[in-house]
C-alpha cells in the first residue's frame, strides 16, 4: 500500500507541474524576434518610432504568451513582424535615396573636373615644348657629370687598392702567410683581380674588391698579431726555461730533471739526503744547497712552486706520511724567511714514495723543490693555438685540491711544527744566499 501510495503522489505532482508550464511559443512571436535580431541596420531617426512600436507589441507577445493567450501573443507578434518589415524598408529606401544623391554629386564633380582638365592638358603642352628644350640643355651636363664621376671612382678604386697592399703588408709583418694563409692568400688574391676590373674600366666593382681584400688583410693581421705574438712569447719563455734550467744544472750537489706530467712541464729540483733520519730538521752542511735555491727562485720570481716532502723506509710506517709533510713545510718556512711571498708555495707529502735510491738510504730524506715552467707549446700550421695545460692530478699523499687553477694551491696556515722541532739556531744562522 505505501508503494502504491507513493507512486500515485509522482504522477499528481508531474501532472500539476505540466498543467502549469507555459505552452510552446507561437511561430509568429519566434519570427518577430528573429526580424528584431535582424533589424539592427534600420536604426535610423525616420524609422526609430517604427522600431519602439515593434518593441512594444514584442514584450506584448512575449507576455500574453506566458500568460497563455496564444491568440493575443500571435496577434501582437504578427503586428510587430509588420512594423519591423515596414522600418527595414523604409531604413532601404532612405540608403538608396542618400546614394543616389551622392552619385549626382559625384557626376557633377567629374564634369567640373573634365572641364578643368580639358584646360590644364592645353597649359602642359605648352610647358612639354619648354621641358624639352630643357631636358636637351641636362642631357649635355648629365654627360659631363658622367665623366668626371668616373673618374673621381677610378681615383677611389686606386687608393682603396692601395689600402689594401698596405693593410697586406702590415699582416706580412707578422708572418700572416704563415699564421692566418688563408686570409692572406685570399687578400693577395682580391687585389689582384681587383687591379685588372679597374684596368678593364670597372672601378665600382674594382673598389668593391678591394674593400673585401682590406677586409681580409686587416682579418689576417689580427689572426696572425695573436699567434706571432705567442710565438714570440713562447720563444721567450723557451729561453727563460732554459736559463733557469742551465743554472740549477750549476748549483753542486743539486739533482735536477726535466719532466712533463698532465702536459705540464716541471724541473724537479732535489736535495737528497737533507735531513737527518726520524727529523725534520735540515742537515747543516746542506744549508749551502738550500740558499743556492733560494737565489734562484729569487731570480726567477715568476715560476710557482711545489715543495715535496719524503722520508726513507727507515721511518716507521705510520710517522712517514706526517714526517715528510713537516720536512715540505720546513723548507717553506726557510723559504719565506727570505721574504719569498707564501702564496707562490704549495705542499705535498708522499711518506716513502718514489724513493731515489735504495729503500733505506738517507739520500730518501729529501725534498724535492718543483717549479712549473711556463707552456712553450706553439700554434699548429697557423690553424689554431696549443691547447691549454691540464691542472695535475693529485696521487695519493698529496693535499686535496678541489679547483681547476693551474698554479699550485698556496700555503696558507701552515700547521704548527711539533715540539723541539723549531729551526735551530744553525739554521737560522746559516748562509744567506745571494741577492
Amino acid at each position: 500500500m505505501t508503494r502504491a501510495a507513493t507512486h500515485t503522489g509522482v504522477v499528481l505532482v508531474a501532472a500539476l507541474w505540466l498543467s502549469c508550464a507555459p505552452p510552446p511559443k507561437p511561430r509568429e512571436l519566434v519570427t518577430l524576434q528573429k526580424l528584431r535580431a535582424e533589424s539592427v541596420d534600420a536604426d535610423m531617426p525616420a524609422t526609430r518610432p517604427l522600431l519602439a512600436e515593434a518593441k512594444a507589441l514584442s514584450d506584448k507577445a512575449v507576455a500574453a504568451w506566458q500568460d497563455g493567450d496564444l491568440d493575443d501573443a500571435r496577434q501582437a507578434a504578427y503586428l510587430g513582424a509588420a512594423k519591423l518589415r515596414l522600418a527595414r524598408a523604409m531604413a532601404r529606401r532612405l540608403r538608396a535615396e542618400e546614394q543616389s544623391k551622392k552619385l549626382a554629386a559625384e557626376v557633377t564633380l567629374a564634369t567640373t573636373q573634365k572641364t578643368f582638365l580639358r584646360e590644364r592638358l592645353e597649359d602642359l603642352d605648352e610647358h612639354i615644348r619648354v621641358y624639352e628644350d630643357l631636358a636637351k640643355a641636362l642631357l649635355d651636363r648629365r654627360f659631363k657629370e658622367i665623366e668626371l664621376d668616373a673618374a673621381q671612382q677610378r681615383i677611389k678604386a686606386q687608393q682603396t687598392i692601395d689600402a689594401a697592399s698596405a693593410a697586406l703588408k702590415r699582416a706580412a709583418s707578422v708572418d700572416a702567410e704563415k699564421h692566418a694563409a688563408r686570409d692572406y692568400t685570399l687578400a693577395q688574391q682580391l687585389i689582384g683581380s681587383a687591379t685588372d676590373l679597374l684596368r678593364n674600366k670597372k672601378a665600382k666593382k674594382a673598389t668593391k674588391t678591394a674593400e673585401l681584400a682590406k677586409a681580409k688583410a686587416d682579418k689576417a693581421f689580427t689572426i696572425a698579431r695573436v699567434r706571432y705574438l705567442r710565438v714570440q712569447r713562447a720563444a721567450e719563455i723557451h729561453r727563460r726555461n732554459e736559463a733557469l734550467t742551465k743554472e740549477a744544472e750549476a748549483i753542486a750537489g743539486l739533482r735536477h730533471k726535466l719532466e712533463t706530467k698532465d702536459e705540464t712541464q716541471r724541473l724537479v729540483l732535489t736535495v737528497p739526503a737533507l735531513f737527518p733520519r726520524n727529523s725534520d730538521r735540515m742537515n747543516l752542511i746542506k744549508l749551502k744547497v738550500v740558499n743556492a735555491v733560494v737565489a734562484l727562485l729569487r731570480k726567477h720570481p715568476n715560476y710557482q712552486v711545489i715543495v715535496a716532502g719524503y722520508t726513507s723506509a727507515a721511518v716507521k710506517r705510520k710517522r712517514r706520511y706526517e714526517l715528510s709533510r713537516y720536512r715540505a713545510y720546513r723548507v717553506v718556512h726557510y723559504f719565506q724567511s727570505f721574504n719569498l711571498p707564501r702564496k707562490r708555495f704549495a705542499v705535498r707529502a708522499y711518506g716513502a714514495e718514489n724513493r731515489i735510491a735504495r729503500a733505506f738510504s738517507a739520500d730518501n730524506d729529501r725534498v724535492d723543490i718543483i717549479l712549473l715552467l711556463p707552456a712553450e707549446k706553439l700554434p699548429v700550421d697557423g690553424k689554431g693555438d696549443a691547447p691549454k695545460n691540464k691542472p695535475e692530478t693529485p696521487k695519493k699523499g698529496d693535499a686535496p685540491n678541489k679547483g681547476k687553477a693551474k698554479p699550485p694551491a698556496p700555503v696558507k696556515k701552515p700547521p704548527a711544527l711539533p715540539k723541539n722541532k723549531g729551526p735551530d739556531k744553525a739554521e737560522r744562522l746559516g748562509t744567506s744566499p745571494t741577492k
